[in-house]
């Protein structure tokens, strides 16, 4: 499936390099209702999205940009055409992130980022942003905001494989975040003071 570079990254892999030399050995699969895409990073800087392709996976390194942004439609399809030449769902979305980020240079931080998401975020009935995800690879942090609830971030450290409170949310909360993970709803039922 389309989503096991993610495991792949959290799980198993050293860096990107791993992720890579994993997508030479398999061909991945699209959800059919909902296309799906990823965007990964390590602790080295390195990003890229992974798409699936008709015939082969199709990844998109970081490159020599200093960001990479990511929206609804095909990264690899849209190669090559700059913010002005994109189409479709998801472009208007694209052109606010590099805005964003341009604007904020090589100072964004973990708000910055944040806010670059909100700008971005899709409220549209059919395809909702369901998750914002900013990762500080070098601490091991992912802050995440559910359901475009930008409002509430959680903040999830990878090193202690807990979630808790970053904005929004009680600032000493914390849980053990789940071997396998953990749904948005289960997130949504933490900030009601259930266990995931």
């Amino acid at each position: 499936m389309v989503w096991m570079p993610y495991v792949v990254a959290m799980w198993e892999a050293d860096g990107l390099e791993d992720v890579s030399c994993f997508l030479d050995t398999v061909k991945l699969v699209q959800f059919e209702q909902i296309p799906l895409h990823l965007m990964l990073a390590d602790s080295s800087g390195q990003a890229m999205i992974v798409e699936v392709g008709p015939d082969s996976n199709r990844a998109f390194p970081l490159g020599e940009g200093e960001y990479l942004a990511m929206a609804n439609f095909s990264h690899w399809e849209s190669r090559g055409l700059s913010g002005d030449g994109l189409a479709g769902a998801g472009a208007d979305r694209y052109r606010a992130a590099c805005r964003s980020l341009d604007a904020a240079g090589s100072s964004l931080d973990v708000d910055g980022a944040l806010a670059v998401l909100e700008a971005a975020l899709n409220e549209s009935e059919g395809f909702p942003t369901r998750a914002s995800m900013v990762m500080d690879p070098v601490a091991q942090r992912v802050y995440l905001s559910v359901e475009g609830d930008m409002e509430r971030v959680w903040q999830i450290s990878l090193a202690d494989r807990t979630i808790g409170g970053y904005r929004g949310l009680p600032g000493d909360f914390s849980s053990d975040l789940p071997r396998d993970g953990i749904t948005s709803a289960a997130i949504l039922r933490l900030a009601e003071g259930e266990t995931p």
